[in-house]
């Protein structure tokens, strides 16, 4: 399994299948990669656009969790990620929704009332948006099993929603 932008890595506690190893990447981890043995874990300084420490087809599962709308070249990202992951190999790409009417409702609510640079920072750092994330795995996934599920309103359009999990199976080709 490898999670790409895994920076406080709570998600490897949410994976209940076996695997042999879990990498988890980011950015922000120290560029000394560190091992935990008992849980077969290893946290390692690597750019999620760029997996250059990882060959064509190598990967059984790979995770990326709230970290799409942050990269600036989508599509290359997208493509990379799929070059690492094995023939009937899965991606799980959780997406925020911006700009859902959902979530901005949500971010009016709540979020802008605790933090007044609230805006600046989320424009900052979110630098793309579900449309154009949509566009680009729907194109460069389009010889593989595409599901995707909304949150919390399954049956909503994505406008009514916060999130998106795209769970994809790669094809044998």
């Amino acid at each position: 399994v490898l999670e790409v932008g895994a920076l406080f890595g709570n998600h490897e506690n949410f994976v209940k299948h076996s695997y042999d190893s879990y990498v988890k990447t980011d950015l922000l981890f120290p560029k000394v990669e560190s091992i935990n043995k008992d849980k077969k874990i290893i946290s390692k300084y690597q750019d999620a656009t760029s997996l250059k420490d990882f060959a064509d087809n190598s990967v059984d599962r790979l995770i990326s969790t709230c970290l799409i709308v942050h990269l600036n070249n989508t599509e290359s990202a997208l493509e990379e990620w799929k070059r690492v992951v094995k023939p009937e190999g899965y991606l799980s790409i959780w997406v925020q929704l911006e700009p859902s009417l959902f979530l901005r409702i949500v971010q009016k609510l709540i979020s802008s009332r605790k933090d007044t640079k609230f805006y600046k920072t989320n424009f900052d750092e979110h630098v793309t948006y579900y449309t154009r994330v949509n566009y680009y795995i729907n194109n460069i996934f389009k010889d593989c099993i595409i599901k995707k599920r909304y949150f919390p309103f399954r049956f909503l359009s994505w406008n009514f929603n916060g999130t998106c999990l795209y769970t994809i199976k790669k094809t044998s080709k």
